[in-house]
C-alpha cells in the first residue's frame, strides 16, 4: 500500500484501505501463530500519488533482492472488495494465484483476470523487472466516480465490511503464495 493521497483528501481510500488490509493480513498470520515457508515482508510507500516514488526507489535500493522475491501483492482500488487477482499476461501465472485464491473463494474473491494491469500503482515497477506482481481486481463502488484524487477521500467512504474482506484476501493469497510452488519471474 501506499501512505500519501492527493490534496484535500485524507488518502481513507487511495490508499489507507489498502496499508491497512496488508497490516491486518500481516498481523492475523502472526497472531495465528503461522509459520510461512517464505518471508513476508509489508512495504508502506510513499510517493504514489507522485510517480510511483516510493516503489521504483525500493526496487533500486533492493535490486539484489529482486530474484528471491516469490510475488508482489498491492491493494490500491478504494474499499470495494477483492475480486481476485490479474494474471499480468503471464499464463504460467494463473494456476498458482487460483490456487492461493481457493481459500477466499467463499468470500466473493473468485477471479483471477486474464489481463494486465498497468503502471498506475506499486505493483509496476516490481513487474517491469519480471517479478510476479499483482494488483487486486476490486469493486469499484464509488471508487473512480467520487473519492478517487478527490476532496471526498475521507473515512467516510470506507465500508468496514470490504475493508475486513480485502484483508481476509490479501492474508489468504499471501498465505498460499509464501508456501507454494515458486513462481517463475519474467
Amino acid at each position: 500500500g501506499h501512505l500519501d493521497s492527493w490534496d484535500l483528501g485524507t488518502g481513507a481510500t487511495d490508499n489507507g484501505t489498502g496499508c491497512v488490509a496488508a497490516l491486518e493480513a500481516l498481523r492475523a498470520i502472526q497472531a495465528l501463530g503461522l509459520k510461512p515457508k517464505r518471508t513476508l515482508r509489508v512495504v508502506l510507500f510513499s510517493g504514489e500519488e507522485q510517480g510511483l516514488l516510493g516503489s521504483i526507489a525500493y526496487v533500486k535500493a533492493h535490486e539484489a533482492e529482486l530474484a528471491r522475491i516469490q510475488a508482489v501483492l498491492i491493494e490500491d482500488g478504494g474499499t470495494g472488495k477483492i475480486k481476485g487477482w490479474p494474471d499480468m499476461g503471464q499464463e504460467h501465472w494463473r494456476a498458482p494465484l487460483a490456487a492461493a485464491l481457493v481459500p477466499a473463494n467463499q468470500i466473493g474473491a473468485t477471479e483471477i483476470g486474464d489481463l494486465t494491469v498497468g503502471a498506475g500503482t506499486d505493483h509496476w515497477p516490481f513487474h517491469q523487472k519480471g517479478v510476479p506482481a499483482f494488483a487486486a481486481l476490486q469493486e469499484e463502488l464509488d471508487y473512480e466516480t467520487k473519492t478517487h484524487h478527490s476532496q471526498s477521500d475521507v473515512l467516510d467512504h470506507v465500508v468496514k465490511e470490504d475493508l475486513l474482506q480485502g484483508a481476509q484476501v490479501l492474508a489468504v493469497t499471501a498465505w498460499g503464495l509464501l508456501n507454494g510452488e515458486r513462481l517463475p519471474h519474467r
